[in-house]
């Protein structure tokens, strides 16, 4: 074995000069550390203009979503009464930057986020109250949180509204069959999406603190803009994922509706049951009136919804459904469908 030891190293010994002769024939790399950056130091005015700029945007936005109750409420969850109570603090900030003399400026210039960061917390809080975009996605999602005042979701907790009609067990959503393309597009929660993915980046380059043992007036600004955008994503979010489900379960229905001679338990048991028949009276009535809107004959479609609505009323939901399914054969019939 020893031999054998001594055979492998003196057999390897020309591979490893032939290894060093090649290295020794390589041009060496000479590595140049890249030069810093020299980072121009604000003057005192300077800084005091981009505080005051971040000061102006930010009162200006929050006046204009003061009028919004899903701005609101989004303040509320960091611990104010109201957005009053915020631009009471920025107009108490923006009084104390004008009062800082200019030396105490210098030294917070150590500590203070570069202009370009305060730059892009101004453009993301202007955004919020002058991109033509947002302020749609804006409006549908106060829509939707006046209208679900009170669940979970609306007030920042996560519900599952499921996807599946056989499935009751989810804050009951409205739903206007009338028109079932009324909520945000993913284009809309993208929107918002990418306004609170900004200010999110802004606060990453900010401390608490500004310097010198001063607040950071910015970070304040930040936080707050955050706490508004959030529950505006979660509005539309949850608009979307309602006005989804009512599409799925309106084409779940009209199976229902024209499948001959069967029953769907799900769609012919009331709401205290956990069915759904309660949309399924609105659905019949929903369609017969865009039918007869648009001019297409609906026969006796009305007296068969009328007498559905009697009996479901009567909490005969068997009889309820029968009329249902008779006012919908009604809808561009050749004749009045009696049963």
């Amino acid at each position: 074995m020893a031999a054998l030891v001594i055979l492998i190293l003196l057999s390897s010994n020309p591979l490893l000069a032939q290894d060093r002769q090649v290295d020794s024939n390589r041009t060496p790399i000479v590595r140049q550390s890249e030069p810093r950056i020299a980072v121009t130091e604000r003057s005192p005015a300077q800084l005091r203009a981009d505080m005051l700029a971040v000061c102006d945007e930010a009162e200006a936005t929050f006046n204009f979503l003061a009028r919004y109750s899903i701005a609101e409420s989004g303040i509320q969850k960091i611990g104010y009464e109201n957005i009053s109570e915020v631009l009471g603090q920025i107009a108490e900030s923006r009084k104390q930057i004008e009062e800082f003399p200019d030396s105490y400026l210098q030294l917070m210039n150590y500590s203070f986020p570069d202009s370009g960061t305060l730059d892009r917390l101004a453009i993301s809080l202007r955004a919020m109250r002058t991109d033509e975009r947002f302020q749609v996605s804006l409006g549908k999602a106060e829509k939707w949180f006046s209208e679900n005042k009170g669940n979970a979701r609306a007030q920042g907790t996560t519900v599952g509204v499921r996807t599946a009609p056989s499935a009751p067990a989810f804050i009951r959503q409205s739903c206007d069959f009338r028109n079932l393309t009324d909520f945000p597009s993913a284009a809309d929660v993208g929107i918002a999406q990418g306004v609170a993915l900004a200010v999110d980046v802004v606060l990453l380059f900010l401390d608490i603190d500004a310097g010198n043992n001063v607040p950071n007036p910015a970070y304040f600004i930040a936080v707050a803009a955050k706490a508004i955008v959030g529950p505006i994503v979660l509005g539309l979010e949850g608009a979307r994922d309602a006005g989804l489900w009512c599409q799925d379960l309106a084409f779940n229905m009209q199976g229902a509706l024209t499948t001959d001679g069967q029953f769907v338990v799900s769609f012919l048991l009331p709401p205290s049951a956990g069915g759904f028949e309660d949309y399924l009276k609105d659905f019949v009535e929903a369609v017969i009136q865009r039918a007869t809107e648009n001019g297409i004959p609906t026969n006796c479609a009305s007296t068969r919804l009328s007498e559905g609505i009697a009996y479901y009323n009567a909490n005969d939901w068997s009889n309820a459904y029968k009329k249902f399914r008779t006012a919908y054969a009604n809808i561009a019939a050749d004749t009045c469908v009696q049963q």
